[in-house]
């Protein structure tokens, strides 16, 4: 297979998954589930480098996060609405760690048999 000048993986990557397209559609006997998915993700601590990324994409990624997450995930694919909502993804994820995007703030205190217990959550604007 090809590989790229900065040798990322990325030409043995897209042949792989064109060679699995190509598979699936000579082997329509090959039962899928409808919530098959294929999702590519990059995991960083670098918030500059997840910038530079989505902005190299031009757009279309939606910002996800979740208390309990230890990353904000901006993924970019086709996902969003139509028949298939939900069914048969494919998409890129660029995941980015709390500690660098976001700040832990207390929210509360929690009282835990004979002490109390900070409780933290994140704030993310990034």
């Amino acid at each position: 297979m090809p590989e790229t000048p900065a040798d990322d993986g990325r030409a043995v990557l897209t042949a792989r998954l064109r060679a699995m397209a190509d598979w699936l559609d000579a082997n329509p006997g090959v039962p899928l589930s409808p919530y098959s998915e294929v999702q590519i993700n990059y995991f960083t601590n670098d918030i500059e480098e997840a910038r530079a990324a989505r902005e190299a994409a031009r757009g279309g990624w939606r910002k996800q996060t979740s208390p309990t997450a230890s990353y904000v995930t901006y993924e970019h694919g086709d996902t969003d609405g139509g028949e298939f909502a939900g069914k048969w993804a494919v998409t890129y994820a660029i995941h980015v760690a709390k500690a660098a995007t976001c700040e832990r703030v207390q929210v509360g205190v929690r009282h835990v048999e004979e002490h109390d217990e900070p409780v933290y959550e994140w704030k993310c604007d990034a």
